[in-house]
């Protein structure tokens, strides 16, 4: 099972106080809780892609507590000590099943494949733009903030999204481009 996550920020003290409030004590229950979410959902085999922003000191100590062994880093703006991660890279293309789908610590308003229908998870933007990007994009545009502030609005707890939720969140809407205008487009140039 493929999970995904971004903006933990573990033991990043500041993330408590900023604009889209973490109700924690103090940053040590917010790891803690964290920690114990992800453990709950993701397991020893599944692949946990985390979307930047992982911690804000070394992530080694926090990384051998989390059960799944294949953490895979979207490098985010705050996080500096990559070697730590097996798999670290500033974007990627992976696939649920046949869907595209593109990665990235930052949200894009094109993609690669956007136009035909491929997926882009995000995060950063700590759930406070999709408004924006809706207004923007359009509502039916094929992307969306992964982070932990976006579940809790969704799900009511800080905890990664499964490749199913993803696919039961985006698979319904049909993109902000018109698929058919590159589908002509493609037939033309072919002819």
């Amino acid at each position: 099972m493929k999970w995904f996550t971004s903006d933990t920020h573990f033991g990043h003290e500041a993330i408590l106080n900023m604009g889209y409030k973490r109700a924690f004590e103090n940053i040590h229950v917010h790891d803690e809780v964290l920690i114990e979410t992800i453990n709950s959902y993701v397991g020893p085999n599944d692949i946990l892609y985390h979307l930047g922003d992982f911690s804000w000191p070394n992530p080694k100590n926090i990384l051998a507590r989390i059960k799944c062994k294949d953490v895979r880093l979207i490098i985010g703006n705050h996080d500096r000590h990559v070697h730590e991660f097996k798999y670290a890279s500033d974007v990627d293309m992976i696939k649920i099943g046949e869907q595209k789908v593109f990665l990235s610590h930052y949200p894009h308003a094109y993609w690669p494949s956007s136009h035909y229908g491929s997926f882009h998870l995000y995060g950063h933007m700590h759930m406070q733009r999709e408004r924006t990007l809706n207004d923007m994009l359009g509502v039916s545009r094929r992307s969306m903030d992964v982070g932990v502030d976006q579940a809790d609005a969704l799900f009511g707890r800080y905890r990664p999204f499964s490749e199913v939720e993803i696919m039961l969140l985006l698979n319904p809407r049909t993109g902000h481009d018109d698929l058919q205008f590159y589908r002509d487009l493609e037939n033309e140039q072919t002819r």
